[in-house]
């Protein structure tokens, strides 16, 4: 099966981050209260 995005795509992710730090930021600290933090959603659903 063909992944859903392409794994060179994370390339860009430092320009993008450079282009919006604000967004990047905001997405960052919404990335780790979800999945790192609270364990709000269960191992299974987050792969």
């Amino acid at each position: 099966m063909k992944p859903y995005y392409d794994r060179s795509n994370l390339e860009r992710i430092p320009e993008l981050m450079q282009l919006a730090p604000q967004a990047a930021a905001s997405f960052l600290t919404f990335e780790k209260d979800v999945f790192h933090a609270t364990n709000a959603i269960p191992l299974k659903m987050k792969s």
